[in-house]
């Protein structure tokens, strides 16, 4: 399991990297508020996806070894049609977007939630390599097409970009098909109505729960595009999305443990393995931490720019909350992977009302500021109900949460597994 996570690491490295990129390029060549639109035009393909996760999102990796294959791809193809017309009517009665880009964002969207269904399967199936690959091949995709179009076309606009996304996610989506071609050979329709009910039991909890953690992650765009404009939104994007990208040890060992936990019919292993990653998560997220703190000011504007000068303010402010979700996000796969994921909805249903609470205070005040400390504190306080919930399920003290010789020992052997190989 070590070896996959490493590999999902390396991978995941190689899309944080290539994000790195693309923000550098597109702030200084678009500017901060086309950064802001940018963000707003990913954020509504983003809400779309998650009205369509409700049925064909993550519970398929627990629901796709207890039910048929056939019938859970066909039950999430015609949910896709009708999340269509869902999905397209909130972004335009919310007008989360200019109504210039409604059609790009609509179009965007059902390419990356079929490519999404598919990359749920191979997930499922524990194809986390080929997972990874596709994943970190639509970054590197839209790196080129974004440089190739702004350095060679001189196309210095938001299209760029947008075009950017229809190659990135369009060619994916084509390697995802074959790849599900080749990795499921037998496909079998039956039980439908089954599949449905368990779809829509599982799927409604687990993507509730997304959806609320979506809205904890992003009000705060709202909410400055609200009270501020789009260059403010676009310095905190870039900020925002610089600090998430310390995230990328707990993405990668979410992307292994969550299959792992669901695929395993034992509560203990679920709960030690759970245990084990929190503690890892905790001590990589505060070194990551440290270093983007070691950074100068000067650093900053020098990659991204002199109009991104607060972005270190920006990573500041949300860098607290930022470490508890990172511990949070290994936790949540413990809910999912058991048959929990209740849990998980009511820890971001707390967080949504905190951030709207703190949101409308801090924000109209602080700009950038407020919304790093409304999201410090939002991060927190879900970290705080799942930390207790899970203590108590688990059965474990504080003392549990030491790093102990025996898991000291435990990561030398897998470190010298993985080098012998």
């Amino acid at each position: 399991m070590f070896k996959l996570i490493i590999n999902t690491l390396g991978t995941k490295l190689v899309t944080v990297l290539a994000n790195i990129l693309i923000m550098v390029i597109a702030s200084r060549n678009l500017g901060s508020a086309n950064m802001g639109n940018i963000s707003l035009i990913v954020l509504s393909v983003v809400i779309f996806l998650q009205i369509n996760n409700i049925v064909a999102g993550p519970a398929l990796v627990y629901l796709l070894p207890r039910f048929e294959t056939g019938s859970i791809l066909l039950l999430s193809y015609f949910w896709l049609l009708i999340t269509t017309g869902i999905g397209s009517g909130t972004i335009f009665i919310l007008e989360l977007i200019p109504k210039t880009y409604f059609f790009h964002v609509v179009v965007l969207a059902i390419i990356y939630s079929l490519l999404s269904i598919h990359l749920t399967i191979l997930l499922s199936k524990e194809k986390i390599k080929t997972h990874n690959y596709i994943l970190t091949g639509n970054t590197i995709l839209l790196l080129l097409t974004l440089s190739i179009f702004i350095y060679l076309f001189h196309e210095k606009n938001i299209y760029a970009y947008i075009i950017g996304l229809y190659v990135a996610y369009g060619l994916s989506l084509l390697v995802s098909t074959i790849m599900l071609i080749i990795n499921i050979k037998k496909i079998r329709i039956e039980n439908v109505y089954g599949t449905l009910r368990a779809l829509f039991k599982y799927g409604s909890i687990m993507q509730l729960s997304n959806i609320l953690q979506l809205l904890n992650y992003r009000m705060n765009y709202f909410l400055i595009e609200r009270f501020w404009n789009k260059s403010i939104l676009g310095v905190y994007s870039v900020g925002n999305q610089i600090s998430e990208g310390i995230w990328i040890f707990s993405n990668s060992a979410s992307t292994v443990l969550y299959p792992k936990i669901s695929n395993s019919k034992e509560s203990n292993y679920a709960a030690y393995t759970t245990l084990f990653f929190m503690k890892i998560t905790a001590i990589v997220t505060l070194v990551l931490i440290s270093v983007l703190f070691t950074l100068p000011v000067q650093f900053y504007t020098y990659i991204f720019g002199n109009e991104f000068n607060s972005v270190k303010t920006v990573i500041l402010s949300v860098s607290f909350g930022i470490f508890f979700l990172a511990v949070s996000k290994i936790m949540s796969n413990f809910f999912s992977g058991t048959g929990k994921p209740h849990i998980n909805t009511i820890s971001s249903g707390i967080g949504l009302v905190i951030v709207t609470i703190f949101g409308l205070v801090l924000i109209p005040r602080w700009a950038f500021v407020g919304a790093g400390i409304t999201a410090s504190v939002t991060y927190f306080a879900s970290f705080l109900f799942q930390f207790i919930i899970f203590v108590k399920n688990a059965k474990l003290t504080l003392r549990d949460f030491m790093l102990t010789k025996q898991d000291i020992d435990a990561i030398k052997l897998e470190v010298i597994k993985i080098i012998k190989k």
